[in-house]
């Protein structure tokens, strides 16, 4: 059943909702322990759990037992692997700038569609200044790329208009 409808089900009090076994206490608490271990994957949860968890504790949060630890611990989940992602970012920051490593790729796998939903216009921003001091260092630090772009995204002087008459009619 579509996880829409059982919520409008359970909504109306024609249904209970069996909570998914990730969405259970003791899964969860295992994922927090993995996802704390250093130097670790992110853990398998499912690619929309953050959307799936939200509905499922808001709609059927009498059907989850022990409802308000599971919420805590889907919310400890996503800080701890928020705190993963920076620290990621950190490391590529660090071999950009202190080996002058070159970064062409950058691997997400297991990460959630609304972690990638937070990170991405940073993400974007930041792959786009790597690849312009990987292809055109200056003695600034910036590269000319880079610079062009800033001058694009500066907010463009207003262009007096060139009023036309209206055409004439005649009779």
């Amino acid at each position: 059943m579509p996880l829409w409808f059982a919520v409008t089900l359970r909504k109306k009090q024609r249904c209970t909702i069996l909570a998914p076994q990730w969405l259970k206490r003791e899964a969860l608490e295992g994922v927090l322990q993995a996802e704390r271990q250093p130097d670790s994957n992110f853990a398998e949860l499912p690619y929309h759990y953050i959307e799936i968890g939200s509905m499922l504790l808001d709609a059927a949060s009498e059907d989850i037992p022990d409802v308000d630890r599971v919420r805590s611990t889907l919310e400890d989940v996503q800080n701890v692997r928020m705190a993963k992602i920076r620290a990621g970012f950190q490391t590529l920051a660090k071999q950009v700038n202190e080996d002058n490593q070159k970064i062409t790729s950058v691997n997400l796998t297991g990460i959630a569609a609304l972690e990638i939903f937070q990170i991405r216009p940073f993400m974007i921003s930041m792959l786009n200044q790597f690849h312009s001091l990987a292809t055109e260092p200056t003695k600034a630090g910036v590269s000319r790329a880079g610079a062009v772009r800033a001058r694009r995204r500066a907010p463009r002087r207003a262009r007096p208009s060139r009023a036309r008459a209206p055409p004439s009619c005649s009779p």
